[in-house]
């Protein structure tokens, strides 16, 4: 080993110290240079080895005694192997040489300064030596000049950089032998320098990733002494449809304010800090339970709320008779016939039931009987479900509330919910509880099962920044259709009225028309009873209370006050649905394309624009009632 170190000292023209070189026969994860001793790992190798060629016991082979007494004495008492003892042959080499360098990287730390352990600790840090394995690029900017990589060597083993002289650009400070000053000092431009740097390459890296980048924005961030800062790098989408400043800073262990407490835990010699914290996927590999009421529900077709989850016992009566029908083959009743329509009649209301001769006089077709059936199981499913979910039910088996189960998943388009998205929205439209029994982290409001606080807290910015993307949609397809003057925020005056987000140049008899967008729910105290008696309801009232306030200004500016208002669940109410029926009209006309495709585009757009922004409300308190 003494060849190796020498050589290592020729090749860096770095002469190590004992604990240096101690330093670099550990593991990279370790914080070493990876120049392990042949003499100590050797035990390991033959161990591995030996485990792995199936002999079970250690004690079989007449070296493996030998072997294993000189492992023991390289690892600690706990790490020891039992000659006597059972190997599984999953046993990698990889395993057993990590317990040499953790009692390596024990010894060494149990001789070494405070500060050494500081620096030990955050060299052994995870990602902490990726530099040591880059392939080295000079067209790419990845690589070390030589005297460059001899003096980070030097620095990285802890070896004496400074030569004892004082700093050249604060002559007051004296150089440490760890580099700590060298690499905080604020003059020369050199912290400054390396800030850029990393904020460079990480704003590079977003932009690879197709992510929206802004570059030294100003924003409202403010630093721990009170005075506002620019965030380094902006992502407008990052978090559940949230920006995110991220502010980068680099910082050392060797700090005296801050070295003490590194030494209990590693920490990383570089932290990038994000405001608001990055939000990690919410159970990223949940399975969704469902209660029987939701699953009678998710049997449900889509038009009637459900996911089309049809049980074939039920329905498959429904499409014998319809086949048989539509055949035109049966003259006389039929045992299987007779048979199939007990079993439908037996799951329909009484009034409705069928007989052979009605069938011979009005036949039917499959989706008629299994509509029927629908009803007779959505009527059901009413009866015995609490005030609301009668609203909740009411809502999403409203026409086009489930056009976003229709949506061909697009990433590119901007079709599509995220794996942890759409689990949350599976829930959530079955009824199933998603964030409920605690506060809410915004407001101290408490969150029910049905996540109606979740999507109407004015707190956090979820509800604007629903709005705000349900109005972008819409407005993207008046351009579309070209029929936008000028996007949101018109018409205000000096009592910041608002009776526009889109308006619309010559929408009807020739007058521009102010679409005023607004969401509600269905489970509001004011409008619950009557939401849970007729679909649409909340819709209705909201429309009510935009006429009252836009209606005045509206006609003072020449306009036609439209409200644009649908529930959480995606219940549109009366207005919104006339104006997209002539916005798809003008649409088809403009592609070229019928108007129940553009309809169905258009809807589909607008409904998942809604669950997605609703289930990233959720979630943002799931994720925090969660501990993330």
């Amino acid at each position: 080993m003494k060849d190796v170190r020498r050589s290592f000292s020729l090749c860096t023209a770095v002469d190590t110290t004992d604990v240096a070189w101690q330093q670099a026969q550990l593991s990279l994860s370790r914080g070493g240079l990876g120049m392990r001793s042949l003499s100590l790992r050797s035990p390991a190798a033959f161990i591995a080895s030996l485990c792995s060629s199936g002999y079970g016991s250690l004690s079989n082979h007449h070296l493996s005694l030998y072997a294993i007494q000189t492992f023991n004495e390289s690892v600690s008492p706990s790490d020891a192997i039992q000659s006597d003892g059972f190997v599984s042959s999953t046993v990698h080499q990889n395993q057993i040489s990590s317990k040499i360098d953790i009692h390596q990287f024990n010894n060494i730390l149990t001789i070494s300064s405070v500060a050494d352990k500081a620096r030990l600790l955050s060299v052994s840090s995870l990602h902490a030596a990726s530099w040591l394995t880059v392939v080295p690029s000079e067209g790419l900017g990845l690589h070390l000049e030589p005297s460059v990589f001899q003096v980070a060597v030097k620095w990285w083993l802890g070896l004496d950089t400074s030569n004892g002289s004082l700093c050249a650009l604060c002559p007051n400070n004296a150089l440490d032998p760890l580099g700590h000053h060298a690499t905080t000092c604020k003059k020369g431009g050199d912290i400054v320098t390396r800030h850029n740097q990393l904020r460079n390459v990480l704003a590079e890296t977003c932009r690879r990733a197709h992510l929206s980048v802004k570059v030294e924005m100003g924003s409202n961030l403010t630093s721990e002494h009170g005075h506002s800062r620019p965030a380094d790098i902006l992502l407008p989408n990052w978090a559940l449809g949230k920006p995110a400043a991220f502010d980068i800073s680099v910082t050392s262990p060797l700090n005296p304010k801050i070295s003490p407490m590194v030494l209990g835990e590693r920490k990383p010699w570089t932290r990038l800090r994000c405001l608001p914290p990055v939000l990690p996927s919410y159970r990223a590999n949940q399975r969704v339970d469902t209660s029987d009421d939701a699953w009678e529900q998710a049997q449900l077709s889509l038009s009637r709320g459900g996911f089309g989850l049809r049980r074939l016992s039920k329905h498959s009566p429904a499409c014998y008779i319809a086949s048989v029908c539509m055949s035109g083959l049966f003259s006389a009743p039929q045992q299987h016939l007779l048979q199939s329509i007990d079993d439908f009649n037996h799951c329909i209301p009484p009034s409705k039931a069928i007989s052979f001769e009605s069938l011979t006089n009005t036949p039917s077709s499959q989706k008629a009987y299994s509509g029927e059936l629908e009803d007779e199981l959505f009527r059901q499913i009413l009866s015995k479900s609490s005030v609301p979910d009668r609203a909740r039910l009411l809502s999403v088996s409203s026409p086009h509330a489930s056009a976003w189960l229709s949506v061909v998943p697009s990433p590119g388009l901007n079709l599509h919910l995220e794996p942890a998205e759409f689990q949350a929205a599976i829930q959530w439209w079955l009824g199933i509880g998603v964030a409920h029994g605690s506060l809410c982290p915004h407001c101290p409001h408490a969150l029910d099962p049905l996540g109606h606080h979740a999507l109407t807290c004015k707190h956090g910015g979820d509800v604007v920044n629903r709005h705000n993307r349900l109005r972008d949609v819409f407005a993207e397809s008046c351009r579309r259709a070209c029929q936008v003057e000028a996007g949101s925020g018109l018409g205000r005056d000096e009592h910041h009225t608002r009776p526009a987000d889109v308006l619309a140049t010559n929408w009807m008899l020739g007058k521009p028309a102010a679409f005023d967008f607004a969401v509600t729910s269905p489970l509001n105290s004011s409008t619950l009873h009557e939401a849970s008696g007729t679909a649409g309801s909340a819709a209705h009232a909201t429309e009510a209370r935009k006429h009252q306030a836009n209606d005045v200004k509206c006609a003072e500016l020449g306009w036609v006050s439209i409200p644009v208002v649908l529930e959480t669940y995606g219940c549109w109410g009366t207005e919104a649905k006339w104006a997209l029926s002539q916005l798809a009209s003008r649409l088809a006309m403009r592609l070229n394309s019928p108007k129940s495709t553009t309809t169905a585009s258009l809807y589909g757009r607008l409904s998942i624009t809604l669950v997605r922004a609703n289930v990233r409300a959720l979630l943002s308190r799931a994720i925090s009632l969660d501990g993330f």
